[in-house]
């Protein structure tokens, strides 16, 4: 059995980084994307540092890649 994630519609299958929108259109997420989707849903309505968005990872302050990641995650829903 396969598990999901649902949200206003969509929904997210993180066993195969699948998304499906409301309309049933289709869409696969990288694996960056994919975990910054399950961050999201594990921590709605919060809001959450740089830190908390890539996780473990040493970080410089100019390091652009979770805005990077964001970007191609908004675009796909």
């Amino acid at each position: 059995m396969e598990r999901w994630a649902e949200f206003i519609g969509w929904r997210f299958f993180p066993a195969t980084n699948r998304l499906v929108a409301p309309d049933g259109d289709e869409h696969q997420l990288s694996n960056a994307e994919a975990n910054l989707l399950q961050v999201f849903l594990e921590k709605a309505n919060r809001i959450l540092t740089r830190e908390q968005l890539l996780g473990e990872r040493n970080i410089s302050p100019f390091d652009r890649s979770i805005d990077v990641r964001i970007s191609r995650l908004r675009r796909k829903l």
